[in-house]
């Protein structure tokens, strides 16, 4: 899978479960892929809006004194939550081996 396209906090996901994969003896497939796509693109977008908080400050004060959260906080939440729902799509059963499970194993 080439790793090129991603930042570094999505190339860690997609190598550390590539990682598992081949401990398991496992190739990814496209569904593999797709998953795995969509939560390393998640991971740098969230890195992104991390950055840009931190330069921006989380807060602003408007010309009437209306304090707001930045518009990126909320995106990064949105984002955590889409990352959570595509790690656990990422762990139910493939459709190719509906017998196994796919988490990773604990030890």
């Amino acid at each position: 899978m080439d790793l090129t396209p991603y930042g570094p906090p999505g190339r860690r996901i997609v190598e550390e479960v590539l990682a598992q994969l081949a401990e398991d003896d496992l190739e990814p497939d496209a569904r593999d892929r797709a998953l795995l796509d969509t939560a390393a693109r998640l991971a740098d977008r969230m890195a992104q809006l991390r950055d840009l908080v931190a330069e921006d400050g989380e807060r602003s004060v408007s010309e009437s004194g209306i304090v707001r959260l930045h518009p990126g906080i909320a995106e990064h939440r949105n984002h955590a939550v889409s990352l959570a729902k595509v790690c656990l799509l990422y762990t139910s059963p493939s459709p190719r081996d509906r017998t196994r499970s796919r988490m990773p194993s604990s030890a």
